[in-house]
């Protein structure tokens, strides 16, 4: 369902099931072999690492990026 099932949760509609939407953070990065800062600073290594995220784990949603240290430095 991915996409359907998280517009049908903002919508507060009835679920039968809650969507999966992980923080994958840097984490992303590691699946690919990449450090924090790889991924935080090169736009090409996160797409590379998020595409990655959604192929080994099929999640409804994912955020773009998910990093505390990001919003600190802000």
């Amino acid at each position: 369902m991915g996409k359907e099932l998280v517009l049908r949760t903002m919508r507060h509609e009835q679920l039968d099931q809650v969507p999966w939407v992980p923080f994958a953070g840097v984490h992303a990065g590691k699946l690919k072999g990449y450090t924090a800062e790889e991924v935080l600073t090169d736009e090409d290594k996160l797409v590379e690492s998020l595409l990655e995220v959604k192929r080994v784990y099929a999640p409804d949603g994912m955020p773009v990026m998910f990093d505390l240290q990001v919003e600190a430095e802000i």
